[in-house]
């Protein structure tokens, strides 16, 4: 139960679903068929990662999608044949602090945040208490009184990067906000790839 108490106050009910932010969280019971259905069109395990993210949650997720997409007869069948996701090609900032990633990273209980200048490439993370909306701009606030604020801020569609909250703060400091396609994740380019590097680190 560990992983749900550490995101309780995330947690909500609505219409009888418990939510993680727009999330609904699948109960080990139903998770077998959430993944035949995400898994229907055969999407290797990063597309069917970011598929799962934009709607659904569960503990240790993303290993369990690995694992089902590693099983996947059909899918190992016709992986030498597999045509590479199109990327898209990010305009290469002039300057530090023009377009900066962010992602959340978790270990065990903890959360991560992860942040990555596409200029430098220089990375910052920061273990936070909680992967909430208002811990997340209380950080920004903190390393854009230090460094100023960026142009722009690139991240997935998580609940902590889609609220309106997030876009409110945003707004008012004039910080453009661009959020990843749900089957692109390594659309970011080579700040994205240092961001799930980080991560793999991290676990």
């Amino acid at each position: 139960l560990q992983p749900y108490y550490v995101r309780r106050v995330e947690l909500f009910v609505e219409q009888s679903c418990l939510t993680w932010g727009t999330r609904v969280v699948i109960p080990e019971n139903l998770r077998p068929a959430v993944l035949s259905l995400l898994h229907e069109d055969h999407p290797g395990s990063s597309r069917m990662k970011m598929l799962a993210r934009s709607f659904v949650w569960w503990p240790n997720m993303d290993k369990t999608i690995e694992e089902y997409v590693r099983k996947c007869r059909v899918c190992q069948l016709v992986q030498p044949a597999a045509q590479p996701i199109p990327l898209q090609l990010w305009p290469y900032p002039s300057r530090f602090w023009q377009r900066v990633h962010v992602d959340y990273a978790q270990q065990g209980s903890r959360n991560f945040l992860v942040l990555v200048d596409a200029y430098s490439k220089w990375v910052e993370v920061w273990s936070m208490t909680s992967a909430t909306t208002s811990q997340t701009i209380s950080k920004f606030r903190s390393l854009f009184a230090a460094y100023g604020f960026p142009e722009e801020i690139v991240s997935d569609n998580g609940p902590q990067f889609v609220s309106q909250e997030l876009a409110a703060f945003l707004s008012r400091n004039s910080i453009r906000h661009t959020k990843t396609p749900p089957y692109h994740a390594i659309s970011n380019g080579a700040a994205e790839r240092l961001v799930q590097t980080t991560k793999a680190l991290l676990k």
